[in-house]
């Protein structure tokens, strides 16, 4: 007879002679092989344990992955539903404020216009280009310019004023022309400051055009 541990003996059918020694011997070896059966089981029926929890933790980790991932779709999906609102009631607004008639816009006035008198620390021809900004802005008509001016000039702007015809006085470009002379500038002065314009330094290239441009047309011909 041989075990399933591949041992080979003789069963007492096969040898009636055998002793007692013998049969314990046969009973011993018949004990172990069947004790090295169930051990063979025991780790199998583990090992098939082992993968049945692997199994378990992969579909565990797999279904937590889908959860994961349904739950950022359903972000992403309520994030575009919460922004096409937001598109959609801007819309609405536009569409509404485009059919909503225009309220007349307050036109501003010579009264509103703000202008300092001029002082010793200004520079004259910054102070004259601001001045034509100011009544363009408020949109003073020209003929009113010079007795706007006039109540704000200091120092040699208002002794050149001064020294001026009556008849020429209401004239804002003759007063500017008598100003200028007296500070000693003239379309000469603009010409030689075109012909040695440089950039300065943080200078733009766009202020740096728009500087020449100026002294270009003051210049009257700056070639």
């Amino acid at each position: 007879m041989t075990t399933r541990s591949g041992r080979t003996y003789k069963s007492a059918t096969e040898n009636p002679t055998m002793t007692e020694e013998s049969v314990a011997v046969l009973m011993r070896i018949l004990l172990e092989d069947r004790k090295a059966r169930e051990e063979q089981y025991e780790a199998q029926q583990t090992q098939m344990r082992e993968q049945m929890q692997r199994q378990r933790e992969r579909d565990e980790l797999e279904q937590a992955q889908r959860r994961e991932q349904m739950e950022r779709q359903r972000e992403r999906d309520e994030l575009e539903k919460n922004q096409m609102r937001e598109q959609m009631e801007m819309l609405r607004r536009v569409v509404e404020e485009s059919r909503r008639p225009e309220e007349p816009r307050m036109r501003p006035t010579e009264g509103e216009a703000k202008l300092v008198k001029l002082t010793e620390q200004d520079d004259i021809e910054s102070y004259l280009t601001t001045f034509e900004r100011i009544m363009r802005a408020y949109e003073v008509k020209d003929e009113r310019w010079a007795v706007k001016i006039a109540p704000q000039l200091t120092g040699k702007a208002q002794q050149a004023y001064a020294a001026m015809k009556a008849e020429d006085a209401g004239n804002y470009q003759l007063v500017k022309e008598a100003i200028l002379r007296r500070y000693d500038i003239s379309e000469q002065t603009y010409r030689q400051r075109f012909r040695d314009a440089v950039m300065k330094k943080d200078e733009t290239v766009g202020e740096l055009n728009v500087r020449l441009t100026d002294l270009f047309l003051k210049g009257g011909d700056a070639t």
